[in-house]
């Protein structure tokens, strides 16, 4: 019986020791393999370690090679900075993956920072020169820049922040296990096949607006002001939220702690459906339909992303003149007369009743900030390439188009690109909404941007 037992432990000990000398030999196989490979092109940017409370609005995220022919930096607002997506899911990512596959790999760095304007770019990158090493700038390749939807917000910006506090970032270096190159195999056919669902413009499961719009009807109903009706308990309220909201809340970094910011959720979730089927008209109608019913919370800063989005969408709808704005202005002060004291009415008012005005001003102030960025890129012995918008912001693409032809600059035409592109597969498939590309979108966007700054 001992005889049998001490067989059995043996085969096992036998068994395992096989096993793990299997997976040394295939772990030393894969380095080899790698160094072969990857002797001059070294990563230390793990995009794929971000944990779930890194937002990438706060840093500049560093994309480098050991050895590289050059650096090239994206700078620009959310198309840039992809905050609705992984990082290696952005556009500067995939841009970096297309020049390390090629015979000159480049690093990259994303500098988009959401809703940032052509003011304050112009201020972070007299920053950057300033604060970069003259070493890392004789590298410095190429400024790639997409930026001026955002405009109008800097009439009400508060210059004296804290906008420099942004870094650069590295990400940490991957623990002893995920090192391993046999972990790195698994990682990659995972992140392939993810990358497949995602990039390919499948379907993702969203959900109708008519069934988003019955949830956050009922919850505007029971929870704006005035309302006689009885709230249900908020955990049993969460339960009926699809998953789809739920995941698009995370990654925007919606809170859903309370029904106020479950209906601000909505609020935004439902706009963006609308705007990704180009019903821009019909977004405006509900996002006013929240200020109206909360005006405290929408423009007191609490409800800052339905602000937000009501600003960009305003700029593309057809609908509403200055004059229906006044009398939905004129209501909610009606309904809560503090309202006039916050920053994001006044400016809303205030840019919607003086549309024309505020445009000439800002237009002003954006021609000033485009001659000091060009001379500033030019001092700095640099190339400046230039795109517009794949979506509707006339006003930015059409000076965008204007200051790269009076300066001899590259230009890029996303708005013609994706024309084509958006009718083969559709709208939703390539924009999450006005200010966002989907996962595919981002790399369509990097494989195009590759292509016309490599045909010299």
């Amino acid at each position: 019986m001992e005889s049998k037992k001490y067989s059995l432990f043996t085969k096992i000990t036998i068994s395992f020791i096989s096993l793990l000398v299997s997976l040394l030999c295939l772990e030393g196989g894969l380095r080899l393999a790698g160094l072969y490979v990857y002797s001059s092109q070294e990563r230390n940017f793990v995009p794929y370690e971000e944990p779930k409370d890194y937002v990438r609005n706060r840093v500049y995220e560093k994309y480098k090679l050991g050895k590289s022919s050059g650096v090239i930096v994206a700078i620009g607002d959310s198309f840039t900075n992809a905050g609705n997506v992984k990082s290696y899911y952005s556009y500067p990512y995939f841009l970096f993956k297309l020049f390390e596959e090629s015979s000159q790999p480049k690093s990259v760095i994303n500098m988009g920072l959401c809703e940032d304007s052509t003011i304050r770019i112009y201020d972070r990158l007299v920053e950057f020169f300033k604060i970069t090493p003259k070493e890392e700038l004789k590298n410095l390749d190429k400024i790639i820049m997409l930026v001026g939807s955002a405009d109008k917000f800097e009439r009400y910006e508060n210059y004296e922040s804290d906008r420099f506090q942004t870094i650069f970032y590295d990400m940490e270096n991957p623990t002893f296990f995920k090192e391993l190159r046999i972990y790195k195999v698994f990682r990659h056919i995972k992140l392939v096949l993810l990358n497949k669902y995602l990039t390919e413009g499948l379907e993702t499961g969203e959900d109708s607006f008519d069934d988003v719009n019955k949830l956050y009807s009922e919850l505007a109903v029971k929870y704006e002001i005035g309302s006689t009706e009885r709230p249900e308990n908020f955990k049993e309220l969460l339960k009926k939220m699809p998953d789809s909201f739920k995941d698009y809340s995370e990654r925007l970094h919606l809170t859903l702690s309370t029904p106020i910011q479950l209906i601000h959720s909505l609020s935004v979730y439902q706009s963006k459906i609308l705007t990704s089927e180009k019903k821009h008209d019909e977004a405006v109608f509900w996002l006013l339909d929240t200020a109206l019913r909360f005006p405290v919370e929408f423009f007191n800063g609490e409800m800052d992303d339905a602000y937000y989005r009501l600003v960009q969408t305003y700029q593309i709808q057809s609908r509403y003149e200055s004059s229906d704005i006044k009398d939905l202005l004129d209501k909610i002060i009606s309904k809560s007369p503090e309202v006039e004291k916050f920053i994001n009415f006044k400016e809303f008012k205030e840019m919607t009743l003086k549309w024309e005005e505020v445009d000439k001003n800002i237009q002003e102030e954006r021609n000033k900030s485009w001659d000091k960025i060009v001379k500033l890129v030019k001092d700095n012995k640099v190339e400046l390439v230039l795109m517009n918008y794949p979506t509707e912001y006339v006003s930015a693409n059409e000076t965008l188009k204007r200051v790269a032809k009076e300066n001899q600059l590259v230009f890029i035409d996303n708005f013609e690109y994706f024309k084509p592109l958006i009718e083969k597969y559709g709208r939703s498939k390539i924009l999450e909404d006005d200010d966002h590309f989907t996962p595919f979108g981002y790399e369509l966007l990097a494989k195009h941007i590759f292509s016309k700054i490599n045909q010299k």
